[in-house]
């Protein structure tokens, strides 16, 4: 199970996104069945994730709550994790009031976890969440804040993850130069870890910011 989700992440980075699915569940599969809940919570975050760059939102959800059903209650990292996805689609689906109050369980999990790099990734989320309903000076703030936390902890991929929000965000407010600044990092980052969605939008915003 540990090969297949390391061969899946290389998949991932080389665009092959169904090839590293299809790992990622099977190796989903072995950990249910070895009752490695830990393990179960951390592939299913990442076959959320993968789901949701793929627009298919409603299996993404799914996948997020069989990992928090695996993991039960408690503190853990990997249910905040999930929790945090579970943001993302709720976001996603404009659903703002659950979005919201999944967000807030989901900080103060991380804040209790006291894992800077988790808290970074849960602010990603609360990005995401603010830059879906437009709020896009809070999107600024909170992907800065959580740039900072994930660069610091040498997050890249999480990192490429947290920029192109803020940097879409600061393109709508106007904030040309910014948004510039954020692409002069974002686009070699994102090229060099494989993060083929965030190299797409961030190239997106450079296009449009030289057209305007």
């Amino acid at each position: 199970a540990d090969l297949l989700f390391k061969r899946g992440q290389a998949l991932r980075s080389l665009g092959r996104w169904e090839e590293a699915l299809a790992d990622w569940r099977e190796a989903l599969h072995i950990y249910e069945e070895l009752g490695d809940a830990g393990a179960v919570g951390r592939i299913s975050a990442d076959i959320s994730t993968q789901l949701a760059w793929g627009a298919r939102f409603e299996e993404s959800l799914e996948i997020g709550r069989r990992g928090l059903v695996a993991l039960g209650e408690g503190v853990s990292a990997e249910r905040c994790r999930l929790l945090g996805l579970v943001v993302r689609a709720l976001s996603i689906a404009g659903q703002y009031a659950a979005g919201s109050s999944t967000l807030a369980q989901s900080l103060a999990m991380a804040e209790e976890v006291g894992d800077q790099r988790l808290l970074g990734e849960i602010l990603d989320y609360k990005t995401r969440h603010h830059f879906y309903h437009m709020q896009y000076p809070e999107a600024v703030d909170a992907g800065m804040r959580a740039a900072e936390l994930l660069r610091s902890a040498g997050d890249l991929w999480n990192l490429a993850d947290a920029l192109w929000p803020a940097q879409w965000s600061l393109l709508r407010l106007g904030r040309l130069d910014e948004a510039a600044k954020i692409g002069q990092e974002l686009e070699p980052l994102a090229a060099s870890v494989g993060h083929l969605g965030a190299l797409l939008l961030a190239r997106a915003v450079r296009a449009s910011r030289e057209l305007m």
